[in-house]
């Protein structure tokens, strides 16, 4: 207001006659010097007006900030200690175990080859570095189930699995390592010389185990066969625990239970999209799905499960079995694993690959350095990589995210036994020169 009184009272004065005479003579002199300087006060005094306008402008957004960033702090803090609670509940619910896997696992992001361009990330769960005769997914199972075992004054263990079983194998391993004796009921593969000879069966006659085979159609009824072992044992004195193919129950499921915990970042939170797994016996996919509901993670990650042996319906009923045995054991009537994917890879069948499966295997070694097994892993990745590599808009659920956690279950002693479906003229020897 004093700005423009002064502004209004210039104007007045340099219109009028007097200020016209003034301008004669040294008075004008002193009067233009005068106006000069009250116009260059104006001019400041306007300058300083807007940079303090502007300033609190600045000051009011900076205050805008500050306050949404202390919401998401707070609204952060206040998750992560509902994480925190949940991860004591759950480990109040834990039972005890014995330690044999190297935990907790590496998490890898490695570029592959045939995603080059993408935004896809894909991360490595490196389950396959659990330990060496000891490694692969059903050792975190095996922690519980084993120590079940002994809790419960067993001499023997008594399991079962395919010939060239990654599960049946780490029993072996993990029985002795704690002077069990080991018992694994086989199915009767077409070549049982060879067989003997390579891979997973050939540590398993390393580590003298005790082999029963059964032939494939008998195999259906493996439990069974397991327990009426368990009954001749018993007669002899000797006290057996039997382990479920694949270590899929409700104690073996807290394997994966606890692995989530190892994937979460600093808030609580899973820090990808979709958790992706291959499904044979469905005991780590079960434990996950749990171990999701438990943290309360429901809503902050899909997970996928692919099939590598029975059907998409088979593996559901064995997921809902080992769930609602959980549920039961734990007395949590209102657990609730929600919805999750599960897609078919089976191919032409369990532990039979195809070229394309073969063909991911090879890339992945030779980009990465990492082995995949062509009975799991290999082809849950060729699974995943052929999905993600179509157009997002031609994605299934859950595969139009970009963000996925690959756990690698392991199986190399395996992929050894499939050395027939990797001999090309790459391995091939050269022809003796003449």
């Amino acid at each position: 207001e004093y700005m423009g009184a002064l502004h209004s009272q210039i104007h007045m004065s340099s219109s009028s006659s007097s200020f016209a005479e003034l301008r004669r003579g040294p008075a004008a002199v002193a009067t233009a010097a005068g106006v000069a300087v009250v116009g260059v006060g104006c001019w400041i005094l306007w300058r300083l007006q807007r940079q303090i306008s502007a300033a609190r402008d600045q000051l009011h957004a900076r205050i805008a900030e500050l306050e949404t960033e202390s919401k998401s702090r707070m609204d952060s803090m206040h998750r992560g200690t509902e994480r925190f609670m949940a991860l004591n509940r759950v480990h109040a619910l834990e039972p005890s175990r014995v330690q044999l896997a190297l935990l907790p696992t590496p998490t890898l992001d490695l570029a592959l080859p045939m995603l080059e361009g993408s935004d896809v990330r894909i991360t490595f769960k490196m389950d396959s570095d659990t330990g060496v005769e000891l490694s692969g997914n059903k050792v975190r199972k095996l922690e519980y189930l084993l120590d079940a075992a002994i809790k419960a004054g067993a001499t023997a263990v008594i399991t079962c699995g395919g010939p060239q079983s990654n599960h049946a194998r780490a029993t072996v391993a993990a029985a002795r390592r704690f002077g069990l004796v080991p018992h694994v009921v086989l199915r009767r593969p077409v070549d049982i010389k060879s067989s003997m000879a390579t891979g997973n069966l050939f540590l398993m006659n390393v580590l003298g185990a005790k082999i029963t085979w059964i032939d494939p159609a008998e195999y259906v009824n493996r439990d069974e066969h397991m327990h009426r072992l368990a009954s001749t044992l018993r007669r002899e004195g000797v006290r057996s625990y039997v382990i479920p193919e694949g270590g899929s129950n409700a104690l073996g499921c807290w394997g994966y239970i606890r692995m989530l915990s190892e994937i979460l970042d600093d808030q609580g939170q899973v820090p990808y999209d979709v958790i992706v797994v291959a499904a044979g016996s469905s005991g780590t996919l079960a434990g996950l799905l749990v171990g999701r509901a438990l943290l309360g993670l429901r809503a902050s990650v899909d997970i996928c499960g692919i099939v590598v042996g029975g059907t998409v319906a088979e593996q559901r009923e064995s997921v809902a079995r080992i769930v609602a045995e959980f549920a039961r054991f734990h007395a949590l009537p209102d657990l609730d694993v929600g919805e999750y994917e599960m897609v078919d890879a089976v191919g032409p069948g369990y532990a039979l690959t195809t070229p394309e499966e073969v063909q991911v295997i090879r890339e992945v070694a030779e980009a990465t350095g990492v082995l995949l097994d062509g009975t799991y892993a290999g082809k849950a990745m060729h699974a995943l990589v052929t999905e993600v590599k179509k157009p997002a808009a031609a994605r299934r659920a859950p595969f139009h995210n970009n963000s996925f956690c690959f756990i690698h279950t392991g199986g190399v002693f395996g992929l050894m036994a499939q050395a027939e479906d990797f001999v090309g003229p790459r391995s091939a020897p050269p022809s003796p020169a003449k």
